[in-house]
């Protein structure tokens, strides 16, 4: 599987048979907004910066509501949650996604603004590959970042939804997110090629991705 980074909350998984993109966004959000060829997408919320198909091409099959999926031999299991730490006061409901891809588990936490119960970590389940909101301001402040990690405890992690250089996006910078985690000298990969053999690994390691 080829995973890349478009920006925002919106990923890329390319598999030999098909293309998945979760939140896509629109140009309001920065850029021409995400655009791509989709067999599936998810939507972890209905912002516009999460649920904007105009960029998408193709007859994707799309996914905005928590619930068990089975597309083209792709599991995907919609958990519902927050968009905040106030049950959806201020900010609505969250969907955290989970995918089993080629043995693999991922899981997108979407503007997930709390930490997670007890529940939804079970059924989470063992998670290989974590993408987590950590810009804070809309979703989890980013002081709560390792605590969720610890939580769920991947065997890799991702940051998303995090202000770019040169953005003037309210969000955080990455760098808030390194020092919370005590990480530094991460160099940034355009993509990230990833087999279930490579994710051996009991500790949990960090990869960012370059937009693209």
């Amino acid at each position: 599987m080829i995973i890349t980074y478009l920006g925002q909350s919106c990923f890329k998984f390319q598999t030999r048979d098909l293309t998945l993109i979760t939140d896509p966004y629109g140009p309001e959000a920065g850029g021409s907004g995400a655009r791509s060829k989709a067999d599936i997408v998810t939507i972890s919320h209905n912002h516009a910066d999460h649920n904007y198909l105009k960029g998408i091409s193709g007859d994707p099959f799309v996914i905005d509501s928590a619930g068990e999926y089975e597309v083209k031999g792709i599991y995907i299991v919609g958990l519902p949650s927050f968009h905040d730490n106030r049950l959806g006061e201020e900010r609505g409901k969250n969907i955290i996604y989970r995918y089993v891809i080629e043995g693999m588990v991922l899981a997108h936490l979407g503007d997930l603004g709390h930490l997670l119960s007890s529940e939804s970590v079970d059924r989470l389940g063992d998670v290989d590959v974590l993408f987590a909101p950590v810009g804070g301001v809309y979703t989890l402040n980013v002081d709560k970042i390792p605590e969720l990690v610890s939580q769920i405890e991947p065997r890799l992690l991702i940051p998303m939804h995090y202000a770019l250089a040169g953005s003037a996006s309210p969000l955080k910078p990455l760098d808030n997110f390194c020092e919370e985690m005590g990480v530094k000298d991460l160099a940034p990969q355009d993509k990230l090629k990833l087999r279930e053999q490579d994710l051996a690994s009991e500790d949990t390691e960090i990869k960012i991705l370059k937009k693209q």
